[in-house]
């Protein structure tokens, strides 16, 4: 059970950085064209550094994966800053447990192509977490098909097993260094705190030249 859940969590970071980065001097020609009102890339700013995704290609201009927070195309959430090709949506606060993200990718298996819309529905307050609500996947003959959805939601108090963040480490083939990604889980009791440093993770799954930590609560002394 403790592996099954330590895959289900891996493959759902992994739906947020396993695609391509791009810069404003790069765009990979192989992301797909974004759709109207999708988010097309992040920008997370964590104790690690400054760490980006692009997850497909505007039709006109770059996405700005950039840590301005005010260039009229970010709707900011904790670490994260999700981006647009265009101006952002005008988003309603979200409602507790209500759905705020959700990631789609069609795969075409033959063409060696792929789909994908990402979009963010309203928004989340900042001491609230985004929790994955549901996942499907399906594989057919000619195409696989990808829908992670999560919902806004009042973190929970950690308790002593729980996994109070993971960080997800890989490599950036475009800048050629390695980044981390965060993903907040719960929150620390009193006079307990969530450790950074990934050579205090209580579990490690490496992938090629990166790795995947999860991190439980310890003392404050």
């Amino acid at each position: 059970m403790k592996r099954a859940y330590t895959l289900i969590t891996l493959i759902a970071a992994l739906s947020f950085s396993c695609l391509s980065v791009a810069s404003d001097h790069f765009v990979d020609k192989s992301l797909p064209s974004c759709r109207a009102k999708g988010v097309c890339g992040y920008v997370q700013v964590n104790p690690y550094g400054v760490s980006s995704e692009q997850f497909c290609r505007c039709p006109q201009g770059s996405c700005p994966l950039t840590t301005d927070l005010f260039d009229g195309k970010t709707v900011p959430h904790g670490y994260d800053q999700y981006k647009f090709c265009d101006r952002q949506p005008q988003l309603h606060v979200c409602q507790d447990d209500e759905a705020v993200y959700s990631y789609k990718k069609k795969s075409f298996v033959y063409k060696d192509t792929f789909d994908v819309d990402v979009r963010i529905r309203c928004l989340c307050p900042s001491d609230h977490v985004f929790v994955k609500n549901d996942t499907k996947f399906f594989y057919g003959e000619n195409t696989s098909f990808l829908w992670i959805q999560y919902n806004c939601r009042a973190p929970n108090i950690c308790n002593p097993s729980d996994t109070c963040r993971t960080v997800t480490e890989s490599y950036d083939k475009i800048l050629h260094r390695k980044k981390n990604l965060v993903s907040r889980q719960c929150v620390c009791p009193e006079e307990m705190y969530c450790p950074h440093h990934l050579e205090l993770a209580f579990e490690r799954v490496d992938f090629g030249k990166g790795g995947f930590y999860q991190m439980r609560c310890m003392q404050d002394n």
